[in-house]
């Protein structure tokens, strides 16, 4: 397979280079600034961008962008690439990122080949530092491509062209779900929408947290000698997980609380970017830090608190959490546990009532974890297929369906 330097393919009068040091504060006029968080995903949202300011966007003119040049992560999470589209011409990047203008004929090509393991491979073993991993610039111009006569390079980019678009609508899918989930949970979590079954059951009713629940009080001291199974919460109601932990070395505190089934945890550190859930059967017996809230339901037949786990995605359970909290910084805002119990919640009457939107609530999620999983699938296919075609164990028609196959290279 020949390889030919990253360099030897860009436009002379536009070298590889970084960009902004400093952009500065967000400017609502200014010029937008592409950040490496801004094409987590390989596409970038130009309505999300930081602007920054004219006069310093001048002092980096060598960095700006013209649609379709090809943007490579280069600083903290490395090989990350983008293209750029045509609506971001002018726009800058930061430091953080390597900018990548080829001609026009090779752009989806060089995009593809930057995504493969074979140049992420290469990326990875130029990754130097430790607090901020980076590769510096002279290492990505090194970088090798695989050059391939003109035909099988087309075919490749059929085939990869063609597998992003398959992924992009399964995104786009998922986007959607999310928005109806969103858009439901408001309605069915406030009561403003009722299933017809449950119309008739009586009202709604502003409860406070206090009356539905207790605090677990007692912990357990830490034992050396003794395995623990722990739990942390994912922020922004993502709900809980099995926490790997090397023994007494990566938690804050020696005291720990044994949840049951139905308890419903808080992180008193991530309380206000909504670490809040339920316990699940499967976690039953689980452990989690003396910097977590426990609560258990006083009365089992008045709350299910698999409800109040999706409830606390709403605006009005932030708005409790916010007015619980002291301190003016939200990354050190200090949660009152009692403050919060004296909180009201609007809950159904009946826990049929609380289960069905539950259910509903919880086959959205469903749905949506298994377009992720199709996506990571596709993904990981996308990714083989590009070696086979790279070591030439493919191979693939060319463009004339009358043009001879394609030798190995």
């Amino acid at each position: 397979m020949r390889t030919v330097p990253l360099n030897d393919l860009v436009l002379v009068d536009a070298p590889i280079c970084y960009g902004i040091l400093m952009p500065g504060k967000h400017v609502p006029d200014g010029v937008p600034v592409v950040k490496v968080r801004d094409y987590e995903r390989h596409q970038i949202d130009s309505s999300v961008l930081l602007r920054t300011s004219e006069e310093i966007d001048r002092q980096y003119a060598r960095s700006r962008l013209r649609g379709g040049d090809i943007l490579v992560s280069i600083r903290g999470t490395t090989g990350r690439v983008a293209v750029a589209p045509d609506g971001l011409g002018g726009a800058n990047i930061t430091q953080d990122s390597a900018r990548v203008r080829v001609p026009p004929e090779h752009r989806q090509y060089v995009y593809h080949m930057l995504r493969s393991p074979f140049v992420q491979r290469q990326i990875e073993s130029h990754t130097i530092g430790q607090a901020v991993q980076g590769i510096n610039i002279a290492s990505v111009r090194k970088l090798e491509i695989p050059w391939f006569r003109d035909e099988r390079r087309d075919a490749i980019v059929r085939v990869h062209d063609a597998a992003d678009r398959a992924v992009d609508v399964l995104r786009q899918l998922m986007l959607s779900k999310r928005a109806l989930k969103r858009g439901l949970m408001q309605d069915l979590l406030t009561g403003r929408r009722r299933f017809p079954t449950h119309s008739g059951s009586g009202a709604w009713k502003e409860i406070a947290l206090g009356q539905l629940l207790e605090r677990v009080l007692r912990p357990i001291q830490w034992n050396d000698a003794k395995e623990y199974r722990l739990l942390s919460i994912r922020r922004r109601n993502g709900g809980a997980f099995h926490r790997e932990t090397k023994v007494g070395r990566d938690i804050k505190t020696k005291s720990l609380f044994t949840v049951r089934t139905g308890d419903f945890i808080i992180s008193r550190m991530q309380a206000v970017h909504g670490a809040m859930a339920h316990v699940e059967p499967v976690f039953d017996g689980y452990q989690v830090s003396g910097m977590y809230l426990v609560l258990r339901p006083k009365k089992p037949e008045r709350i299910r608190t698999a409800f109040l786990h999706y409830a606390s995605g709403l605006r009005e359970m932030y708005r409790n959490v916010m007015e619980s909290c002291h301190g003016v910084h939200i990354e050190k805002m200090t949660f009152d546990p009692k403050r919060f119990m004296m909180k009201r919640v609007l809950v159904p009457p009946t826990l049929e009532e609380q289960d069905r939107i539950v259910n509903v609530l919880r086959a959205l999620d469903d749905e949506v974890a298994q377009l992720q999983a199709l996506c990571d699938a596709y993904e990981k296919q996308r990714r083989g297929l590009m070696q086979r075609l790279l070591l030439g164990d493919l191979v693939l028609p060319e463009s004339s369906p009358n043009a001879p196959a394609l030798a190995h290279a």
